[in-house]
């Protein structure tokens, strides 16, 4: 009993020390400053409320949001890693490592030889640490693999304007499409008897060669294109890459020109193929901005003989986003550009320099092409040390194999 009176009192003390230390009750003044203070403190506890409830509920909308771009960015991941693995992404790819090794060595050994023809003494000791270096290179030198490899590039395409060529393009209507990746692209004069019944663009033919079908290197003859897609505005296109290897795995005729111009169509078929002729297809009055591998004339053509199969055709270039999409699936492994990536090839080739939606894959392999015929318009006789070291890498299986 006297433990409860003693908290009794003992609460009635903490009471009195913490509520009741003013003998004088609050004025009127003062229950509505407090009341005033009570009501701030809630409305300020009642706005951070609604700011986290506001938050809070945009949570949910944010996570979506974030997985809709982490969607996005792995699907470019994807569709990056595609490109890449293609047969088309990987021609690029050992084309720009060859090439680029060899501007890198050509534009060395041009250097040192220019200080050799200055510096006698600089000379000699170059050429005797050279033959040092070579033989102690030659004793470490690990075994050829496939010996047997060595040749598979044609001595007339060991040069740098030929073997840079990326790809070849021949332009379609999308309707022909299916087709083409079942059987190839076929000449004119093979239709009939294969019982294929394509949309023609061309059906004068002016050239006389049906037996053939025509492409143009890395860029198509827009001039043509353009024609033919103000003749039909409702007509879909689509332009295919074709592995670069086909012109000398093929038949081909180097068309300087349009083949139809008679200039060209007159001549013979022994006038228009070898190297010569692909010599003067490339042509030596060229813009000053022209790419090593662009011809002269921008309608100059190639023509190829018979089928080119399913497997050298490696991308395919979509005017409309639409048609990608409905016809991916059917290209396979090949491959496939957006309308964004196409534009660069739907247009002139001088408005193509000017686009930075061009596909990813093409822009690194110009750029080092741009680079190039910079360094040859500095150093014309670049070419001759170019092509040199091109032809001898080219030689070496370990280096390139078909």
């Amino acid at each position: 009993m006297l433990w409860f009176i003693a908290g009794f009192l003992v609460l009635c003390w903490l009471w009195h020390k913490i509520f009741g230390g003013r003998a004088d009750a609050p004025s009127d003044t003062e229950k509505d400053d407090a009341s005033a203070g009570v009501i701030i403190s809630g409305r300020g506890v009642s706005r951070m409320m609604n700011e986290v409830g506001r938050s809070l509920s945009g949570i949910p909308e944010a996570v979506n949001r974030f997985n809709e771009i982490a969607a996005v960015l792995d699907a470019q991941d994807k569709e990056k890693k595609r490109k890449e693995q293609s047969s088309f992404g990987k021609t690029l790819r050992d084309r720009q490592l060859v090439i680029g090794a060899v501007r890198d060595i050509g534009k060395r050994e041009r250097r040192i030889r220019k200080e050799m023809d200055t510096d006698p003494e600089f000379a000699s000791l170059y050429e005797s640490n050279k033959a040092e270096l070579e033989t102690i290179l030659a004793g470490h030198a690990p075994p050829r693999k496939n010996p047997g490899r060595a040749g598979l590039v044609p001595v007339q395409y060991r040069t740098l304007r030929s073997w840079s060529i990326p790809f070849l393009v021949h332009f379609t209507r999308v309707s022909n499409l299916p087709s083409i990746l079942a059987n190839g692209i076929m000449p004119v004069a093979w239709h009939a008897k294969s019982g294929i019944v394509p949309a023609v663009n061309d059906v004068h033919r002016f050239d006389r060669r049906t037996n053939s079908s025509s492409f143009s290197i890395a860029h198509p003859n827009h001039r043509m294109l353009w024609k033919y897609r103000q003749l039909d505005p409702d007509e879909d296109w689509v332009i295919l890459a074709v592995d670069p290897d086909v012109i000398w795995k093929k038949q081909c005729a180097f068309c300087a020109r349009n083949a139809a111009e008679k200039s060209i169509s007159s001549r013979s078929l022994g006038d228009l193929t070898g190297r010569a002729a692909f010599d003067k297809m490339l042509g030596v009055n060229r813009r000053t901005d022209a790419l090593p591998y662009e011809p002269a004339d921008d309608q100059a053509e190639v023509l190829i003989f018979g089928v080119v199969e399913p497997e050298l055709i490696t991308g395919a270039f979509f005017l409309k986003d639409e048609t990608r999409a409905k016809l991916d699936g059917l290209c396979g492994a090949r491959a496939t550009f957006n309308a964004a990536e196409s534009e660069a090839l739907f247009s002139s080739r001088s408005h193509a320099r000017r686009l930075t939606g061009n596909a990813a894959l093409l822009d690194g392999y110009q750029k080092l092409m741009a680079q190039i015929a910079d360094d040859l318009r500095q150093d014309p006789g670049l070419a001759t040390y170019l092509d040199a070291a091109l032809a001898e890498m080219l030689d070496n299986p370990d280096i390139y194999s078909a």
